[in-house]
């Protein structure tokens, strides 16, 4: 049962951390691939240090039966695809709260959103 979660959050690691490498390369979501990279590795660090604890966790909240009898490979792409969930569900995240933000028009009509730019005379 160790082996099995720890094959899982580590292929999840690992799908966050290229993905967030990926998004490093690109201007406009830098940050954003900063911050999967940094959760990539997090997750390789909890594969790495609390496998025990991993696996009460998963034993507290009943999940036992999604681990019992797994094909290792299917297992390592049922990992990737939860680590594309992962980034697709912290984009959302990201774009829900630039709404907040910044305000509805301003998401719609981005050209409408500009600063106002004010001259300062010298006297």
């Amino acid at each position: 049962m160790i082996d099995i979660v720890k094959i899982f959050i580590t292929h999840v690691g690992i799908t966050l951390f290229i993905g967030g490498i990926i998004c490093c390369f690109v201007a406009v979501t830098f940050r954003y691939g900063v911050f999967c990279t940094l959760l990539g590795n997090l997750l390789f660090c909890l594969a790495i240090i609390f496998p025990k604890q991993a696996v009460e966790f998963i034993e507290t909240y009943q999940l036992t039966e999604l681990f019992n009898v797994v094909d290792i490979e299917m297992l390592k792409v049922k990992a990737v695809v939860t680590g594309i969930i992962i980034m697709g569900a912290l984009w959302v995240l990201r774009w829900i709260k630039h709404v907040i933000t910044e305000g509805i028009v301003a998401f719609i009509f981005p050209s409408l959103y500009q600063p106002q730019i004010k001259e300062v005379k010298d006297k």
